[in-house]
């Protein structure tokens, strides 16, 4: 099937459609309330069973699934460095990413090293103060 095929298709709720190019590289498209187009070498286009809140099975592509493990991740991380920033007004903007990259992705990674290790939970709040 052609990648223009797949994008193209018209799917009902739950339904999906994929092609696989001759280099591995598969193309998924699944109808949820939007349609997901979904590029992956890791996934195969097989759906998972997923519970929703309400206890109601629902099938998703495995790459949506693991898409939405590690993304509560990143919201995390940058939830955590908007607390502890270090940007200025008066700085150019790429002394203020340079910044904001290490020192904010620094002290994030210190804080969850620090909980690992430590085997306790501690505010970010207080990682601050000591």
């Amino acid at each position: 099937m052609n990648p223009k095929q797949v994008v193209d298709k018209k799917l009902k709720k739950g339904e999906t459609g994929a092609a696989e190019s001759n280099s591995g590289i598969i193309i998924q498209k699944w109808k949820d309330k939007r349609d997901v187009l979904t590029l992956s070498t890791k996934h195969t286009d097989e759906l998972l069973i997923i519970r929703s809140g309400n206890n109601i099975e629902l099938q998703k592509p495995a790459a949506v699934v693991d898409y939405n493990k590690h993304k509560a991740y990143i919201d995390l991380s940058d939830q955590m460095k908007s607390y502890a920033t270090s940007l200025r007004r008066g700085v150019k903007w790429y002394r203020k990413l340079a910044i904001e990259l290490l020192i904010g992705s620094a002290l994030v990674n210190a804080h969850v090293l620090h909980q690992e290790v430590a085997n306790e939970k501690m505010s970010q709040n207080s990682s601050r103060k000591s």
